[in-house]
């Protein structure tokens, strides 16, 4: 899941904590819900995204910096979360390539952009929409590298979709 909305806090409401209790309610254990955050350091990173690759980690959430290049969490990944829009499409692009490519061992991938009702959302995913097609009539397509057959293959099916919402609200706390 990508969410750019802030950053896990523990003094003060975030969204992470609060998706993180929303996820736990619907019956995902919370060992299996972790940060990209929590990885302090290139050591950290590497054993939480080999807990990923292994199936130890059901759900990890973060931003589109720290989830982008170097994530390979891709070998089980059956549904990427969009929670956010963020403005550039190379950043979209970086997003959706953690799970559509090689290594994944799901034939077919969903992926996920939620708009809420009366919110910015829907402007801000048509606005990367058309940057995306500007630059796309202005770049040359790059050459597509040969297939080796001892390569693995990358989902062959994506399914996508848009979900509105009537609005989310986050719980409050404290006075």
């Amino acid at each position: 899941m990508f969410c750019d909305l802030g950053t896990p806090k523990e003094d003060r409401w975030n969204v992470y904590d609060e998706l993180r209790g929303k996820l736990v309610a619907a019956g995902i254990p919370p060992a299996g819900i972790r940060f990209i955050h929590e990885a302090r350091n290139d050591e950290e990173k590497g054993k939480l995204f080999s807990a990923a690759r292994a199936g130890h980690v059901q759900v990890l959430i973060g931003s589109t910096v720290k989830m982008g290049v170097g994530t390979n969490v891709q070998a089980r990944a059956i549904a990427l979360h969009h929670l956010d829009c963020p403005w550039r499409p190379a950043d979209l692009e970086q997003r959706e390539g953690r799970i559509l490519r090689q290594g994944n061992q799901n034939p077919e991938v969903t992926i996920h952009r939620y708009v809420v009702e009366g919110s910015f959302d829907a402007y801000s995913w048509q606005t990367v929409e058309r940057k995306a097609k500007f630059i796309q009539n202005f770049a040359p397509s790059p050459p597509k590298p040969a297939q080796s057959p001892r390569m693995s293959r990358s989902p062959s099916r994506v399914r996508r979709s848009r979900r509105r919402t009537a609005g989310w609200r986050p719980a409050r706390r404290g006075p």
